[in-house]
């Protein structure tokens, strides 16, 4: 069940702005599988309320035990108040709300019980099994606060909170605001209470309990207060928190973590002329999260994979650093400014995407390689997406996010890495000064307050009329590209005619203006040229008529707009020549630029995945880029997976990978290389005789060449349960027992869950099948996840293992909708568990018009009909872009 637009709407006009205050108590007891909660919601009435527009979120865990309307216990048994547990509401008796007078102040007060959650949202339950300690966490975004306490859970009701906490006496309680007080110990519990600054939606409010390890320090940021030319200085000091569980806090990079918070809150302060609007900044690092992290009003939630249990690569930093900062940026674009309703997440992640990177070339010691970091994680993810039937505008049509399940399906590629490229260029189009201004006048005018597409439009110096129609109404992805005509006779060796041709892939994508800059190589000279694409199919480029023919041209050298950019004919001659020879500023970007337009072409099925590959193995070895030479082989694993026409030469390129890893990583002149190298290696495996060049690794450590990875370690007796556990069960349960089964920590539970999960035995396959298919019951999400992910294999589902899965996993879908309400089991579901691109042949084509099938006969009106059917419908594009790549790279083999 879903809360609707126009239900939110209702209960907006009725609840008075500003005026909402939750009183909120928990009581939280050890071990137990839920918990006792009092909220009390004060606020004015500002129309006359019905059960329409007056009511409750509510959550179908919960049991209502007392409630009192302005001092009057209402009469549960009569009911007067009625809750629907499978429409998350709680709402009053007709013939209370006939008693309530508009402009009224009341004063509602729920106690109840509610269960713990284990998907991830909500109030989420943990037990360490590393030592047993209970970690408890919130997690709302878009609705979810209701299963933490009754509320108006929609983004424009903003309110003021306090908060009372019982909890065992070892535990510390973390809030969106300052800890106030903490009672004395009594019978092992004592209270901690908190006073949180506001307004601020629900969806942002958040609790951390648990016995959390804590490091603490203080900063001061200084910025000028506005951008007038010798404006006044001012200061601000910040408490800046890390938490973490207790088995984890080895892992806290304390150091590193507070120097980049630093930096972020005093880079923000500068560029806003505003310093960060909340007392305290802390950032919990959690269990069984989700999302990469959460930008909770002071009590920021990070997964814990940004706690590195083994050395990082540089990479692993850069990103790490990224979303510390798109998550800070969240503190304007969010917690101080709010989008009215979800159609305008796009104000909340495009920006904070954008200023993550921006922050990240500025104030810290990776400068600009944060922009290379934001052209893989931002705007090539945006591009794929754009691409899809099931893309949206950046700025949805009004009423297109029609309730939380649509908006639930909003938080991707499109809202952060569209959104934030399609900011990129208007930044080129009118300046960084420019852009900024207008975000200084938009948070004087907006702060503490909800926002819209309008709000922006009215503080931005838009380039002209229809910029808005162009880059944010409208779906798709322009294609550019630079032709240069050839002179003749005494003309021969320069350009005749230079021009950028756009192209648009429909009639609903329209061409955009696009602000870029041309980059020509002649003998090692480099020439930068500033181009102005126009909304139009062909842009002349008069300034290169007569000059000298480059050897290599690259569009959008500095990777300003969101387009595709396909390498001229001049460019693609020379292309694996002179990859190496690229020099200048930024020649690492232009690298990578190069090789995603490659990669683009391979799935576009202009260029074959055989070509890619070799292209690719030509070059990679010579890479001198740590951070590029590891998206290469991300590209490189990718197309082997997906992009070469049938098996037999997936095991051959495979092998190919694993052998060429083996060795580079053997001969790496650093850990990060050598890292990166057998990473790919032991992703690559899918065939004995690649397993045995890595299996000494693990069966005898101290006569291998280096010490690998513990991670990968763990991933490399994973692969071999896959390939040769049901032949050899004794050799693979040795090295379990060495290798996963001593890690005690929550990493090695998952571990054995895959490993169970990976053996190609068919008994064994319909036993994990039954339980991740089967209803939650209390199951730890990810527990079922680790399950997922052990499952599959490519070469397991050649021998038909698990058996019939195409015709079980079709058949499986209507059952699964009934059966799991999470959004969350549902992304994991359809994402790991459809073979897509693990198939070939028929087995593939039956995939795709089963899928097809599938969709037609899935019930329109079913309350998980959104979210299923987006998930399945990109499956299937996903699948029929890999059968088109194939057939072109059959056709050419």
């Amino acid at each position: 069940m879903a809360l609707s637009q126009t239900d939110a709407e209702r209960r907006s006009r009725v609840v008075a702005a500003n005026s909402l205050r939750y009183a909120l108590t928990l009581r939280l007891t050890a071990g137990a599988p839920e918990f006792r909660g009092e909220v009390c919601l004060a606020f004015r009435l500002a129309g006359k309320a019905d059960a329409h527009s007056l009511f409750l979120d509510w959550a179908p865990g919960m049991t209502a035990v007392r409630v009192v309307l302005n001092d009057s216990e209402l009469d549960l048994e009569a009911g007067e108040v009625q809750v629907e547990p499978a429409a998350h509401r709680l709402t009053l008796a007709d013939t209370v709300l006939a008693r309530l007078e508009p402009e009224s102040h009341l004063r509602l007060t729920i106690s109840y019980t509610a269960r713990y959650d284990h998907d991830g949202d909500g109030f989420h339950q943990y037990f360490d099994p590393a030592d047993g300690a209970e970690y408890l966490y919130t997690n709302f975004e878009p609705w979810a606060a209701h299963r933490l306490f009754p509320c108006f859970d929609q983004p424009d009701i903003k309110a003021y909170y306090t908060v009372a906490v019982e909890a065992p006496a070892a535990w510390t309680v973390v809030s969106s605001g300052p800890r106030v007080s903490v009672t004395e110990p009594d019978a092992g519990l004592c209270w901690s209470y908190f006073d949180l600054e506001g307004p601020f939606s629900t969806y942002l409010f958040a609790v951390v309990a648990g016995p959390l390890v804590h490091f603490e320090r203080e900063t001061e940021v200084r910025y000028a207060t506005s951008l007038a030319p010798g404006a006044p200085e001012a200061t601000k000091a910040i408490t800046m928190g890390l938490y973490c569980r207790a088995s984890m806090a080895q892992f806290c990079d304390v150091d590193e973590l507070f120097d980049i918070t630093a930096a972020g809150l005093q880079f923000y302060a500068s560029y806003f002329c505003r310093a960060y609007p909340f007392t305290k900044y802390d950032q919990l690092f959690v269990p069984e999260f989700n999302a990469g992290a959460m930008e909770n009003v002071g009590a920021v939630t990070f997964c814990e994979d940004d706690l590195f249990r083994e050395s990082p690569t540089e990479y692993q930093r850069m990103f790490r650093i990224d979303t510390v900062l798109h998550e800070m940026a969240h503190a304007y674009f969010g917690n101080l400014c709010t989008p009215t309703w979800w159609d305008d997440l796009w104000l909340n992640e495009s920006f904070a995407s954008l200023m993550a990177a921006k922050a990240g070339a500025a104030a810290t010691r990776f400068g600009d390689k944060l922009w290379e970091v934001f052209n893989v994680e931002m705007k090539a993810w945006g591009l794929e997406a754009d691409q899809r039937p099931t893309a949206h505008p950046v700025v949805p049509a009004p009423g297109a996010v029609v309730d939380t399940d649509h908006a639930f399906l909003l938080f991707d590629a499109v809202s952060y890495g569209k959104g934030a490229s399609v900011l990129k260029q208007l930044i080129a189009t009118i300046s960084d000064d420019a852009f900024r201004a207008a975000m200084v006048a938009y948070f004087d005018t907006h702060a503490y307050a909800n926002t819209t597409l309008a709000d922006f439009e009215s503080v931005m110096p838009l380039p002209d009329g229809d910029w808005s129609d162009r880059w944010l109404r409208a779906v798709g992805v322009n294609t550019i590209r630079l032709e240069l005509v050839p002179g003749e006779g005494d003309a021969a060796g320069s350009i005749a005619r230079a021009a950028v041709v756009q192209s648009s892939p429909g009639p609903d994508v329209p061409l955009r203006p696009h602000v870029i800059v041309l980059r020509t190589y002649i003998d090692g000279v480099v020439a930068e040229l500033p181009v102005v694409v126009g909304p139009c199919e062909t842009t002349p480029i008069d300034a290169l008529a007569g000059a000298p023919m480059p050897h290599f041209a690259l569009l959008d050298a500095t990777d300003a707009t969101f387009a595709k950019v396909r390498l001229p004919d001049i460019s693609l001659a020379n292309v694996t020549g002179l990859l190496g020879t690229l020099s200048g500023s930024n020649a690492t970007l232009q690298r990578q630029l190069v090789w995603a337009s490659l990669y683009d072409s391979v799935r576009d099925a202009l260029m074959t995945g055989q070509a890619f590959l070799t292209a690719a193995l030509d070059a990679v070895v010579d890479e001198p880029s740590p951070e590029l030479l590891g998206i290469l082989l991300g590209a490189m694993t990718s197309t082997l997976c997906n992009y070469v026409p049938n098996r037999a030469m997936r095991t051959m390129y495979a092998y190919t990978v694993a052998s060429l890893s083996f060795s580079q990583a053997c001969a790496a002149r650093d850990d990060q290389r050598r890292l990166l190298w057998s990473r790919t290696g032991i992703a690559a495996l899918e065939s004995e005789s690649a397993l045995a060049l890595f299996m000494p690794f693990v069966e005898a450590p101290d006569d291998a060449p280096f010490e690998l990875d513990p991670h990968e370690k763990l991933k490399l007796v994973v692969a071999a349960q896959a390939l040769i556990g049901a032949a050899e069960p004794d050799r693979v349960e040795a090295l379990a027992a060495v290798v996963v089964d001593a890690d005690k920590s929550d990493r090695g539970r998952q571990y054995r869950l895959r490993l169970r999960a990976a053996l190609g035995d068919p008994a064994r396959k319909d036993e994990v099948w039954a339980e991740i298919c089967s209803p939650p019951d209390g199951r730890s999400l990810h527990d079922t996840v680790a399950l997922m992910e052990g499952l599959l294999w490519s070469f397991q589902l050649a021998n038909d293992l698990p058996q019939d899965y195409v015709a079980r996993f079709l058949a499986v879908v209507p059952s699964i909708m009934d059966a799991h309400e999470s959004n969350e089991y549902a992304e994991y579901f359809i994402s790991r568990m459809y073979p897509g691109s693990m198939l070939y042949g028929d087995a593939l084509d039956d995939l795709v018009s089963g899928t097809q099938a599938l969709l037609v006969s899935l019930d329109a009106n079913h309350p998980r009909y959104a979210v299923y059917s987006r998930l399945l419908t990109e499956e299937l594009d996903d699948a029929q872009r890999v059968v088109r790549a194939r057939s072109a790279a059959s056709a050419d083999s």
